[in-house]
């Protein structure tokens, strides 16, 4: 009977630099953006037409994906990119941590 052998697996856990880099700035970016839209709606009585509504409904719906989206987008990716072959769990992994973020987007339509 063979004898079992340990598992020994190292999963990285760093990121791309580059696309670290451009999903932070897209969240800052789109944080203080949608942020001052809200602002401004909230103090300026004159901008509260029913067409500013909507664009209020997308500026909350852009802010949920800074604040979730892009983080969770950036936990899932984790490792992702090390696998040059893709596996079932590995897709897996993949697909449930961006069942949230496309929850948010389809928050927009």
């Amino acid at each position: 009977m063979p004898s079992c052998m340990p598992f020994n697996v190292t999963v990285p856990t760093e990121l791309p630099k580059l696309y670290t880099t451009v999903e932070v700035v897209c969240a800052v970016v789109s944080f203080f953006g949608n942020s001052l839209v809200l602002i401004a709606f909230v103090r300026f009585r004159r901008v509260r037409s029913v067409t500013n509504y909507y664009v209020i409904s997308l500026a909350v719906a852009d802010l949920l994906v800074a604040i979730v989206g892009i983080p969770s987008a950036l936990a899932t990716s984790v490792g992702h990119f090390a696998y040059p072959r893709r596996d079932y769990q590995a897709e897996l992994a993949w697909v449930a941590g961006e069942i949230p973020t496309c929850m948010v987007y389809q928050g927009t339509s």
